[in-house]
């Protein structure tokens, strides 16, 4: 294939639902707004070199975005760190944001293990299924929806002891946009 025709199929493919994603999925993971830029570009960089690699064009989401989840992963590598810092992730976060409980509830989310806190941006805040989100992070299915479960019963705890216990993890942001619904 030319450099002309997968630059054509690459753009086809690249929505700007797709890079909504993929940018708020950067902004999620790292500390500054920077970062997640560069974290970004250099997945949609990788994810054209690689193109040719994809097999079903169906599946250019979940796979552009674990290139995002394997560039991140191998960014921590490199930094030889696995903090990723509250101040980044609220500044992502502020942008959605709508009222004091909102982000109080992030503060709350951030304060999970970073294994549970993925999962559970991804399939609450992004509506991704479980699968999609095993694919993206390398995990087992049944993986994904123990980190959910355990991730669940943290905030709920949590929220619960600090008096906040009118939120419920059952209904999910994406639901409520009309978007679809997966139970896990």
């Amino acid at each position: 294939m030319q450099e002309a025709d997968i630059r054509r199929r690459f753009d086809d493919l690249l929505t700007s639902e797709i890079y909504s994603l993929a940018w708020r999925y950067c902004a999620r993971l790292c500390a500054t707004r920077e970062d997640a830029e560069d974290l970004l570009q250099e997945a949609l960089l990788q994810a054209l070199r690689r193109l040719d690699s994809l097999r079903e064009d169906e599946s250019f989401r979940s796979w552009l975005l674990s290139i995002v989840h394997r560039r991140f992963i191998d960014r921590l590598r490199r930094l030889d760190s696995r903090r990723r810092t509250v101040e980044g992730m609220q500044q992502a976060w502020h942008h959605e944001a709508h009222s004091p409980s909102q982000n109080h509830l992030w503060s709350v989310l951030n304060s999970l293990p970073a294994q549970n806190r993925e999962v559970i941006c991804l399939f609450y805040m992004e509506g991704l299924s479980t699968e999609e989100v095993a694919e993206i992070t390398g995990l087992s299915g049944s993986a994904v929806r123990l980190r959910l479960m355990r991730g669940r019963r943290v905030l709920r705890e949590r929220l619960a002891a600090e008096g906040f216990s009118h939120f419920a993890m059952n209904g999910r942001p994406a639901e409520a946009a009309g978007g679809k619904t997966h139970e896990c």
